[in-house]
């Protein structure tokens, strides 16, 4: 499918992506969208890394052409096997579509976009650097569970603190500004800074994007509401509201630190619409 007519899609039958950095709200947003009645938002699935892993494996594609399997015609079958997956859950919860929510699928999103032959829809959400730097440092280097593949690679490429979480947050965001410019009219971008201090305006945003109404009274279901458990932040089983806290965070740190910092994330922070920092 070409871009020229991406637009004649409906939103509301095509599959849909939360994209984003870890500490960076999709956990959140996450929640927020499960709470509609018609669509359903699983913890994060992961399943899709294994998957190009699987198409990468070295001479497979070939080999599998030697048995008369295009690539093309593998791709309908792991699509047909991924999309399985997900109706199964969303028959379970007895609703009508899926949201997937996997921070580690910025890594993969060209993969992603072939699987689903152009046609999904990815919402983008985004987290102040140095924010997002603080959580990080935070909630990584005091957890005892560092499976996660992208927190472990940040670790060995970059070691550990603030400037490790820096050059992820840079480095994940470069890759979703890249991809998200082949694809805009299918990208709708959620700063996390307006959903917490406006979240009826962003979800409604959000849901017209998706095709969708929001439904009455969401915002008020949305931490009573039961959803699964799974990798994600842990610390929203005990939420009680939406809550801008956690914003602004960085502002307590030396100047000297900010501009270290803000160096090795001002390109992407720019064209996620973050300002320089002014310095106390």
């Amino acid at each position: 499918m070409t871009l020229h007519n991406q637009a004649k899609l409906n939103p509301s039958t095509v599959p849909g992506f939360i994209i984003g950095g870890h500490r960076c709200g999709t956990t959140l947003l996450r929640y927020l969208i499960d709470t509609h009645q018609d669509i359903a938002c699983p913890p994060e699935s992961k399943f899709l890394s294994g998957l190009q892993e699987f198409l990468d494996f070295p001479q497979m594609l070939q080999a599998l052409a030697d048995m008369g399997l295009s690539r093309t015609e593998l791709l309908a079958k792991l699509r047909y096997f991924s999309n399985s997956i997900f109706e199964d859950y969303v028959t379970k919860k007895q609703k009508r579509r899926w949201i997937d929510k996997t921070p580690n699928y910025a890594n993969i999103l060209p993969f992603i976009d072939e699987l689903y032959c152009g046609q999904a829809s990815y919402i983008i959400i985004s987290r102040h650097p140095l924010d997002c730097v603080d959580s990080l440092n935070t909630y990584f280097r005091a957890s005892r569970n560092h499976e996660d593949p992208e927190i472990a690679k940040m670790r060995s490429k970059h070691g550990l603190g603030k400037l490790a979480c820096a050059h992820y947050w840079a480095e994940t965001y470069q890759r979703i500004r890249v991809f998200a410019a082949s694809c805009p009219q299918r990208a709708h971008y959620v700063k996390y800074e307006d959903l917490v201090q406006s979240p009826t305006t962003e979800m409604k945003k959000v849901f017209s994007f998706l095709g969708e109404i929001m439904p009455e009274g969401l915002l008020e279901r949305v931490f009573h509401q039961q959803h699964d458990l799974g990798y994600g932040d842990k610390k929203i089983r005990s939420s009680k509201a939406i809550s801008h806290a956690r914003i602004d965070k960085w502002k307590t740190w030396p100047n000297s630190e900010v501009q270290a910092l803000w160096e090795v994330v001002a390109s992407s922070a720019k064209y996620f619409r973050y300002e320089s920092p002014e310095l106390h």
